[in-house]
């Protein structure tokens, strides 16, 4: 009797476990995905390429830094900016693509203090 609930203890353990892995599978690469976009976006403050808002410098960083098999959109808004500043790797998301997507808030030291935002997109192939 004992080992009868025993085993059936572990047998459901384990369906629970593999249904929860199963379903886990299938978000990891969007998760790696928006982690990379995250990267990409902390890589361009920390080194200093939203202080210039220079986007020809920004667009080649990104493509620099963004994996082959991705293209990214970014939008950088501010108080130092007129206007938002869109910049675009490659071509649009076709067809039911899943894109993901963050912001980071940052701050501008020179020439004048500010702040903004960027937001990005990000999607494969």
């Amino acid at each position: 009797m004992d080992a009868a609930v025993a085993i059936s203890i572990v047998i459901v353990v384990l369906v629970i476990s593999s249904f929860y892995l199963s379903r886990s599978e299938d978000s990891l690469p969007k998760v790696q995905m928006m982690k990379t976009g995250s990267d990409i976006i902390a890589v361009l403050d920390n080194e200093g390429f939203l202080q210039s808002s220079n986007a020809t410098d920004i667009k080649g960083e990104i493509n620099d830094l963004l994996p082959p098999a991705y293209n990214m959109r970014v939008s950088i808004n501010g108080t130092f900016l007129s206007q938002a500043l869109i910049i675009e790797t490659g071509t649009e998301p076709v067809g039911a693509t899943f894109i993901g997507g963050g912001k980071r808030f940052f701050v501008i030291t020179s020439p004048s203090p500010g702040y903004g935002i960027i937001k990005f997109w990000i999607w494969l192939k």
